[in-house]
């Protein structure tokens, strides 16, 4: 069976004639007819979960469901084909299955289910047990679909002189190449290091005419780079350009022109000490540091979804982003560095936002790294209550032992008021 890198450099012929197929014919047809039939538009994605990484999909609540229904291997090409009938595209999709010795059509039902996987790129990547914490920073590169094997080998080969892990996963079709990789983001050398890669990896892709944000922004993590795929009179004229709507750099300034250094601004830095708190949990998972617990928190705001998850109901309420589980995951990350909130476990801003958190273990399913902001919010409130009177339901509900010897002793007078003052 040809490798992945093997597959999307071209060398596999039959994945030649694949690519060929979805640039032309039915599949370039969107709208209505797309969307009636329920099929996607032309697509070809890739992930790959090497063996390192599979533990951390395991953990993801969907694997059982969708294990048995991949082919064998430690990395899956995705192909979706759409035409003008669904008896139409799976046709096409059993023509090209059938070219290969580990391939498999999917039906209706089983399609999403799989596509799950695609989705959990981020949380399989991010946090795996055992390995180090894995950052962004080159995370959307994109290149020309045809040239897209080279340039993933040579990636490769340049994480691999860095002593860099990254799993790969992202839009293929398209070029567009996702990762996270486990960059030392806390240390000056750690730092260093990280500088020369994204400069040596921004070379790399614009040798290929790539470019360095294929689906995001630059933002400030890549702005420095962008002389060198456009060049210093082109990013100049931007410059220039702006400055005449902008004089005051009033409007999102510092991105795309003007840049920070793409090191200046990091979540940790050289000198991140997080405080280190005693905790009554064991958080064994993240290695018995609570600190490393919040950080599990990576953005995606999945929390903030208004329907479709149980996760988050308390912003679902709100809508303010101190209700939802990234809010509340950042603020505990602010309360262990101590530069904004100063109160430790007594500070407020972080007991205000966790009144509303209903502990219902939505987040610990949902997530895609996933936090578990009912065990976070259990270990603040013991602190934060420790040696003060804590609220009535907590007596009423922490004392239920004796409770329920005074109900047994008195089965219909003191279980009713049991029960009634409990509720």
């Amino acid at each position: 069976m040809p490798t992945v890198f093997e597959v999307l450099g071209g060398d596999h012929l039959e994945v030649k004639r694949m690519l060929a197929e979805l640039e032309s014919g039915p599949t370039a047809l969107t709208g209505a007819n797309d969307s009636q039939l329920g099929l996607r538009k032309k697509m070809v994605e890739e992930l790959i979960i090497e063996e390192s990484k599979h533990e951390a999909l395991e953990e993801m609540y969907f694997w059982p469901a969708v294990r048995d229904l991949l082919p064998d291997g430690g990395g899956w090409l995705l192909a979706e084909l759409g035409a003008g009938t669904a008896e139409q595209a799976d046709a096409a999709a059993q023509r090209v299955a059938g070219d290969f010795e580990h391939a498999r059509v999917l039906g209706e039902d089983e399609a999403p289910q799989v596509w799950a996987i695609r989705e959990s790129g981020l949380g399989a990547t991010a946090r795996v047990p055992g390995q180090r914490p894995t950052w962004p920073g080159w995370e959307d590169s994109a290149v020309a679909p045809a040239r897209l094997g080279d340039y993933l080998r040579e990636l490769r080969t340049l994480c691999d002189r860095f002593g860099y892990h990254a799993a790969l996963y992202g839009h293929f079709g398209q070029g567009c190449v996702h990762t996270r990789i486990d960059s030392d983001l806390a240390s000056t050398e750690g730092i260093a290091t990280f500088r020369s890669f994204m400069t040596e990896a921004a070379q790399l892709c614009v040798r290929y005419g790539g470019s360095l944000s294929g689906e995001h922004g630059d933002g400030q993590a890549r702005a420095e780079l962008l002389p060198l795929m456009f060049g210093s009179e082109l990013v100049t004229a931007f410059a220039e350009f702006k400055r005449i709507w902008d004089p005051d750099a009033m409007m999102n300034p510092r991105k795309v022109v003007d840049a920070d250094p793409l090191d200046a601004n990091l979540r940790l830095g050289p000198h991140y000490r997080p405080r280190q708190l005693q905790t009554h949990f064991a958080f064994t998972e993240d290695g018995g540091d609570f600190a490393q617990a919040v950080s599990r928190c990576v953005g995606v705001g999945a929390c903030r979804a208004h329907s479709g998850t149980v996760m988050c109901p308390s912003y679902q309420a709100t809508r303010e982003e101190e209700h939802s589980t990234r809010g509340r995951a950042h603020l505990l990350f602010e309360l262990l560095n101590g530069d904004e909130l100063t109160g430790g476990w007594r500070d407020p801003h972080v007991k205000d936002a966790l009144d509303l958190c209903m502990s219902c273990k939505g987040c610990k399913h949902d997530c895609p790294v996933g936090v578990d902001m009912a065990r976070y919010k259990a270990e603040f409130l013991s602190h934060w209550y420790s040696r003060r009177v804590r609220p009535p339901a907590a007596y009423t509900m922490g004392l239920m032992m004796y409770g329920a010897r005074l109900a047994s002793a008195a089965p219909g007078g003191s279980g009713t008021f049991f029960v009634n003052s409990a509720m």
